[in-house]
């Protein structure tokens, strides 16, 4: 389930606007379609470049009382 402010396009409904009440979010097989993009830059955990132009995609996990959306390095 997915829900909030949506502003760039996290929810994969191709759309901008917020959703205030939980809709189901649709997937293909396990991997639940979110944005993938090209990044221009990552950067490790003290802010050094790692890598540039690297494809990443965001990722959902759900723990109890808890979610969390992430990118990804693929």
């Amino acid at each position: 389930m997915f829900w909030g402010k949506n502003y760039d396009s996290e929810s994969g409904n191709g759309k901008k606007a917020s959703i205030a009440l939980p809709m189901a979010v649709e997937s293909e097989g396990e991997r639940v379609l979110l944005v993938e993009k090209r990044a221009k830059e990552v950067k490790d955990l003290e802010g050094k470049v790692w890598k540039r132009g690297v494809r990443v995609e965001q990722r959902p996990v759900a723990g109890y009382q808890n979610s969390v959306v992430y990118w990804k390095i693929v």
